[in-house]
C-alpha cells in the first residue's frame, strides 16, 4: 500500500528550519558592527557621546571620551530588538567598568553615567549581542596653555 503526500509537512518542516536559522543569525550578533578601522565619534566638551544601536549594529565601532572625566552615553535602540552598552577594562572582558540597563525599542533612549577611565583603549559591548563591539579610547585632556601675564 502506498500513500500520496501532497508535499505541506516537508515544506512546513523546511521553512520552520528556515525561520530558527534567521532567528539564531539575529541573536548571534549576525549584523556588522562599524568598520574598527572607522574614524572614532568623539564626545563634546562635557563628555557626553551620542550611540545607536540599529540593525543589530553600534552607530559608531570608535569612541573617545577624555580620559580621568566621567562619561554620559546617550544611547538610542532604534530597533525592536533589546540592547544595551557594557564597558570593559579591556577587551577580554574580565573587568566591568559598567554595564547599562537593556532598552527596548524602536526609538527609546537612555543615559548611561558611566565612571571616569583612565587614559588608553577600553572595550564596549551589548551584553545581548556580543558582536556589537567597540573601542572605547579615553584620552588626556588638552593641555592647556599658560594665562599670559
Amino acid at each position: 500500500m502506498t500513500f500520496q503526500t501532497d508535499g505541506a509537512r516537508p515544506r512546513a518542516r523546511f521553512l520552520a528550519a528556515i525561520a530558527a536559522v534567521a532567528v539564531l543569525a539575529a541573536c548571534s550578533g549576525g549584523g556588522a558592527t562599524p568598520d574598527p578601522s572607522a574614524p572614532c565619534i568623539t564626545a563634546d566638551a562635557d563628555n557626553v557621546v551620542q550611540l545607536s544601536a540599529e540593525n543589530i549594529a553600534f552607530s559608531a565601532s570608535c569612541i573617545e571620551v577624555t580620559a580621568d572625566e566621567p562619561i554620559t552615553i546617550e544611547f538610542t535602540n532604534k530597533e525592536a530588538t533589546v540592547h544595551n552598552v557594557a564597558v570593559y577594562q579591556d577587551s577580554t572582558k574580565a573587568t566591568e567598568v559598567f554595564r547599562g540597563d537593556y532598552v527596548t525599542g524602536p526609538d527609546q533612549t537612555v543615559t548611561y553615567d558611566v565612571p571616569a577611565l583612565a587614559a588608553g583603549d577600553h572595550f564596549f559591548d551589548c551584553s545581548v549581542h556580543p558582536a556589537m563591539k567597540g573601542t572605547l579610547r579615553a584620552v588626556p585632556a588638552a593641555a592647556t596653555s599658560p594665562a599670559a601675564s
